[in-house]
C-alpha cells in the first residue's frame, strides 16, 4: 500500500470520518516532521519506530506519549509500514 493509497483509505474510513483520535493525531505529527517520517522509513513497525526514538529520549509527540492505552497499534504498524522504505524529499508536487 502506498501513502496515498493510506490517506484514501484513512479518509474513506465511514467510522472516523470527523474524529481526530489519538492514533490520527501521532500519524499526522509522524508525516509533519521529516525527522520522525525518516526513522519511520527505516523501521518496519510501530514498536521499532518508538524504540529508535526512545534512544534519543523522545518518548512521545504532539503530547501524547508513545505508550499510551488510547493508541491503536495495529493501526500505527500498517501505517510504518506504509512508510517503509519511502524518503520525503523537499520538492513540491
Amino acid at each position: 500500500m502506498t501513502i496515498t493509497e493510506y490517506k484514501q483509505h484513512i479518509k474513506n474510513d465511514t467510522l472516523r470520518i470527523g474524529l481526530d483520535d489519538k492514533t490520527e493525531t501521532i500519524i499526522n505529527r509522524i508525516n509533519e516532521v521529516d525527522n520522525f517520517l525518516n526513522m519511520a522509513c527505516c523501521c518496519s513497525n510501530w514498536q521499532e519506530f518508538t524504540q529508535e526514538l526512545e534512544e534519543w529520549g523522545v518518548t512521545g509527540c504532539a503530547k501524547i506519549e508513545f505508550d499510551d492505552e488510547e493508541l491503536d497499534v495495529n493501526r500505527l504498524d500498517k501505517f510504518i509500514l506504509t512508510v517503509n522504505g519511502w524518503h520525503k524529499t523537499n520538492q513540491e508536487d
